[in-house]
């Protein structure tokens, strides 16, 4: 078996600049603020600096953006968020003061089922994808330490019910660890902050508008205000910021350079795989949003998904996270030599893992207890001459990636770390140089460092 090295680029935990404002109310006894966001992207295979914010609290370091879908989004992201009212007394004994629901982008731009009750005060939490969670509802606490029990509210006991995890995912898994917010007024396209609302014959005063100060694991967003009829320069938007629950890896392929020069490797299929049998980290595992922290169940184990009994399979030439590196018209990937300093790696496409870190640690051992599975790289190739020539076709290999821990390029075995950033290099050598026959050399998946 060939050993897995990998370089790692340290990703830094990306953050998600949410601008929320109010647009609309609905027809319930109180009137109700709508929430509609502008999100950074968070899927660049390289992190950018540009327009980041602190946020105190977090590692020295950690680069937070607030730059709105300047990379692209991906269609369809979704973010699952909870507007939590934190006033005491009868506030918590309404259920319909309580609010969940869904910020979706498509089609270029957000839409918004999130809404908060106007003049209260409230928290905002969120987690992205909204698929993370079972049941919005009865998986969320709402920070009741006992359930139904109104008493028993403290925004210390916020925590999510998360029902299994499985192993790889095509997505990146997001959580917020802050949250603000403020009240808008646009004038001309210039935004101000409201100071002091309007009371009676009494107009609104208004400043300069400053980007609030975030602070990790408090989410006060303050007391929503619902603008007037048809009073579209008003908004109450919230900022916030969200760190990533899994490591990531981004997988890169190359030819071995001797090989190139004689035949071509015509990549038609690559997967990364984990068996259905073992594909979830199996129980109920509970998010503080307080303390940012992730409590496994009593008896993690890996195990079967009841609810999706198939391998996990990503599609690393035609998925969701791809590059499209696919010859002009053809489903195929021709692959390239190395060349000058592995300028001639093929970037194909990223998938998220289950950190290492997270799992059960034994401190008087100093050892895991519980070993994230391996994944299975699969690939389907041909073989062409250079005259265009088929050789051989319809071609497998495989290997087996660990992703419990990675050999970095300072020779330093890493555990994967929540928003660390793995580079896997895969060569495509035969097992022996090119014999000149009808029968060529079955092809090995060399994964490696350099």
């Amino acid at each position: 078996m060939t050993k897995v090295r990998a370089d790692i680029w340290i990703w830094a935990a990306l953050t998600l600049a949410v601008l929320a404002s109010c647009c609309d109310r609905e027809d319930n006894m109180q009137a109700t603020v709508t929430l509609y966001p502008s999100i950074s992207n968070n899927v660049e295979t390289e992190i950018h600096t540009r327009a980041s914010i602190t946020v105190s609290g977090t590692a020295q370091g950690t680069t937070y953006e607030d730059d709105p879908v300047a990379y692209g989004l991906p269609d369809l992201t979704t973010i699952l968020a909870y507007a939590v009212p934190t006033e005491s007394g009868e506030l918590h004994q309404i259920a319909a003061n309580r609010k969940h629901g869904l910020f979706r982008y498509s089609n270029g731009r957000w839409r918004s089922h999130v809404t908060a009750v106007d003049g209260h005060n409230y928290n905002l939490y969120a987690i992205s994808p909204n698929t993370l969670v079972a049941n919005p509802e009865s998986d969320f606490n709402w920070g009741l330490s006992t359930l139904n029990d109104n008493t028993s509210f403290s925004t210390d006991n916020v925590a999510l019910t998360l029902h299994g995890l499985d192993v790889i995912v095509n997505y990146d898994p997001l959580i917020s660890i802050a949250a603000a917010g403020r009240h808008v007024y646009i004038d001309n396209n210039v935004e101000y902050e409201v100071v002091t609302e309007a009371e009676g014959n009494q107009p609104q005063e208004t400043a300069p508008l400053t980007r609030p100060a975030l602070t990790k694991n408090n989410y006060d967003i303050g007391k929503v205000k619902q603008p007037g009829d048809n009073d579209t320069q008003n908004q109450y938007r919230v900022w916030m910021a969200m760190d990533h629950l899994y490591a990531k890896a981004t997988i890169y392929f190359a030819v071995y350079q001797d090989y190139y020069d004689i035949r071509d490797i015509r990549l038609k299929e690559a997967k990364i795989v984990v068996g259905k049998s073992i594909r979830s980290l199996t129980g109920n595992h509970t998010y503080n949003f307080a303390t940012s922290a992730l409590s496994l169940d009593a008896n993690p184990a890996f195990g079967a998904n009841n609810n999706d009994n198939t391998d996990i399979e990503i599609d690393l030439i035609r998925g969701t996270t791809t590059n499209n590196n696919r010859d002009t018209g053809q489903e195929y990937v021709t692959l390239t030599p190395p060349g000058n300093n592995n300028a001639g790696y093929k970037d194909f496409a990223w998938f998220c893992f289950l950190p290492q870190s997270l799992l059960p640690y034994d401190q008087t051992t100093q050892e895991y207890t519980l070993t994230c599975p391996p994944c299975t790289l699969k690939v389907e190739y041909d073989v062409v001459d250079k005259d265009g020539n088929m050789v051989r076709e319809n071609q497998t290999a495989q290997n087996i990636i660990h992703l419990d821990k990675f050999y970095r390029d300072d020779y330093v075995y890493r555990t994967p770390q929540p928003g660390d950033h793995f580079k896997i290099k895969v060569m495509v050598k035969p097992s022996y140089l090119y014999v000149l026959t009808d029968d060529d050399a079955k092809m090995e998946l060399l994964i490696q460092k350099d």
